[in-house]
């Protein structure tokens, strides 16, 4: 059974959202891979090193980024440094 709910997980992912709000973009610091959920294996997208993308998410040790092609997924967050504007 799992520990939380669809609509806890959805709470949570709206807060997590808006705090992202304050520094909506980043800049990637070496290649990483994008996964489809925060612990997951499974590859959705991959980002180069420079590379700017949109911050969904920042759930402190991973974040929900989405890419200039406009891919979503999950990186860890130590990847990535926080601009104050996209290029």
């Amino acid at each position: 059974m799992e520990s939380t709910t669809r609509s806890q997980r959805q709470k949570s992912d709206k807060h997590r959202c808006l705090l992202a709000k304050r520094f909506p973009h980043v800049k990637v610091l070496r290649d990483s891979d994008l996964t489809t959920d925060e612990f997951g294996g499974l590859k959705s997208g991959h980002l180069k090193k420079d590379e700017i993308a949109t911050l969904l998410v920042d759930d402190g040790g991973w974040v929900k980024l989405k890419t200039e092609a406009g891919g979503v997924g999950w990186s860890r967050s130590d990847g990535f440094e926080v601009i104050t504007e996209a290029k």
